[in-house]
């Protein structure tokens, strides 16, 4: 046998022998995989809760009632646990109940600077939240009284999130407003 054909067949062997182990190695994938459809959740931060009567300042706000042209601001952080792209909509509700369902007021915008690290004024139900940029938008709402004709009374008011399945949350801090 020539030097070249001892020097070939062994190569040629590791590479059928590679490819017969490769295809005859292991195990086939168990179950299926199904993607989630989590319901997204809603927490409003206490401490972001301003009134803005158009003058030069907006200051916090420690009663619930409001006049015509004044504005309430308020921070939201919703958490998809599908992720971000699954967020439809994030609006204000004002109604004469609590819960989800009221004809949203006003729509939320994504607030211009996101958070970092641990969230401690929302609680997934396993304590503080650590923001997850994958999961967590934090979004600002701002509701302006209108005119009496159109919004006069007490009115449940609270931020509400919808997923692209319809899967809807709204705050656990709902508050109730003199208009």
């Amino acid at each position: 046998m020539s030097l070249k054909k001892l020097v070939i067949l062994p190569i040629a062997l590791l590479v059928l022998l590679h490819s017969v182990l490769a295809i005859g190695v292991g195990i086939g994938v168990i179950g299926n995989v199904t993607p989630t459809n989590s319901p997204p959740m809603i927490c409003m931060d206490p401490d972001s809760r301003l009134f803005d009567a158009g003058g030069p300042l907006a200051v916090p706000r420690v009663n619930n009632y409001a006049f015509e042209g004044e504005s309430i601001e308020w921070d939201v952080l919703v958490r998809e646990p599908d992720g971000i792209i699954d967020i439809r909509e994030v609006g204000v509700t004002v109604g004469p109940t609590q819960g989800v369902g009221q004809p949203i007021e006003v729509n939320c915008f994504v607030a211009p600077v996101q958070p970092a690290g641990v969230i401690g004024w929302c609680n997934d139900g396993t304590g503080s939240v650590t923001y997850n940029a994958a999961t967590d938008v934090l979004y600002t709402c701002i509701l302006a009284v209108e005119t009496s004709n159109s919004m006069h009374g007490q009115y449940w008011v609270q931020a509400e999130v919808t997923d692209q399945s319809g899967q809807q949350d709204a705050m656990d801090e709902a508050e109730y407003w003199f208009f």
